[in-house]
């Protein structure tokens, strides 16, 4: 962080999952998140965080939410109505989200890669950075088609899309 931050690099700063799964819900994992990112922003300085990622590609069957996009739009919710406590918070930071990753489908989930990112533009306006996830294989890139699902996404929404794992 302070390399990035002697550096005006943009941070996209989050959590994996819960220290154990039985929390993903748990209202003390979100004050104990939030408040750690408010130490990190606030108390130490770190103003190059810029956007907070809630859950690991959450569309994942690897993840603590195995798909339930209505449970992480809660989650959002709660961990925005959290971080609206902390003025400097409040002021530098959003969500972003929804971390889903491109060419995946959880069979548990009724939404793609494609559909998490339609719903959540949709849905969750706490979000003020998209983000996906993309593991594209040479074939894919070289084709052209990773370039067209990247226009495809893109043409969701009019705020930034990024790739935060590729």
């Amino acid at each position: 962080l302070s390399y990035c931050q002697s550096r005006d690099v943009m941070v996209v700063y989050g959590e994996y999952n819960p220290s154990t799964w039985d929390m993903k819900g748990s209202q003390e994992w979100v004050e104990a998140s939030v408040k750690h990112l408010n130490w990190l922003v606030a108390d130490r300085g770190f103003d190059c965080i810029k956007h907070f990622v809630i859950f690991n590609e959450p569309d994942g069957n690897w993840a603590s939410t195995n798909g339930d996009f209505g449970f992480w739009r809660e989650m959002v919710r709660r961990f925005q109505d959290e971080m609206d406590k902390y003025p400097v918070l409040k002021e530098k930071v959003d969500i972003a989200g929804p971390d889903a990753v491109i060419d995946y489908r959880n069979p548990a989930s009724p939404y793609d890669a494609a559909g998490w990112l339609k719903a959540t533009v949709e849905d969750v306006p706490e979000v003020g950075l998209y983000d996906m996830h993309a593991y594209p294989g040479q074939r894919y890139v070289r084709s052209g088609e990773f370039e067209e699902t990247l226009k495809g996404l893109k043409a969701l929404t009019d705020k930034p899309v990024i790739l935060g794992e590729a």
